[in-house]
């Protein structure tokens, strides 16, 4: 069998503490379970820097928890660069795509919204 190319996702929310990094987990998950992860490079990360260093939400944790999945990820901004790397980058909600595109920043990739719940 022909070995699969690597690809990558950025999932993206406001602080990177709740919403993106439970899809970072959910998602990692997945793809273990599957037994693909070596096909895919997975992060998270914020839109603005005020968590940047923290550990996810302590309601995400246990959200987490709950279904059997563990997260050791610290919140981090992205980055321009970001848009170059990953494949796919993923917005919990419209809220990020209206603040990236107010600072200007590159939205050359391909961007996705998750659903959201009102």
């Amino acid at each position: 069998m022909a070995e699969q190319a690597t690809k990558s996702v950025l999932f993206v929310c406001l602080g990177n503490i709740c919403r993106s990094p439970i899809a970072e987990a959910v998602f990692r998950k997945l793809v273990t379970d599957k037994n693909i992860s070596e096909n895919w490079v997975i992060d998270s990360g914020a839109v603005s820097d005020w968590n940047v260093g923290r550990s996810p939400d302590p309601r995400a944790v246990s959200c987490l928890r709950n279904h059997g999945i563990h997260t050791a990820h610290k919140a981090r901004q992205i980055t321009k660069e970001d848009f170059a790397t990953f494949d796919y980058i993923l917005l919990g909600n419209f809220l990020p795509y209206c603040q990236l595109q107010s600072k200007g920043k590159y939205l050359m990739t391909i961007i996705l919204f998750l659903l959201e719940k009102n």
